[in-house]
């Protein structure tokens, strides 16, 4: 495989700098890096204002929205609302 002129393997980290690259402000890399387990790692790292706010517990979930909630039977207690949120 050829990338940017170099000969070599493809890997994981090679894939992750081009998705960062590709996908530049779509709003997809809080999607990439929970699945790959390392949102809490790179926030820390790369995010100086957010790092010593982040929390595995609550930061690698979203919030369910609360119309989700309110609309299905049985409400908050068949349907709660994720921790931290």
């Amino acid at each position: 495989m050829v990338v940017d002129g170099v000969v070599g393997l493809l890997t994981m980290d090679l894939i992750m700098q081009e998705r960062a690259r590709e996908l530049l402000g779509e709003m997809f890399r809080w999607f990439d890096l929970k699945r790959w387990g390392i949102l809490i790692e790179r926030v820390k790292l790369y995010n100086p204002d957010a790092a010593p706010n982040i929390k595995a517990s609550k930061h690698e979930l979203r919030p369910i929205p609360q119309d989700q909630i309110d609309r299905t039977a049985g409400g908050i207690t068949a349907f709660p609302q994720n921790p931290g949120y």
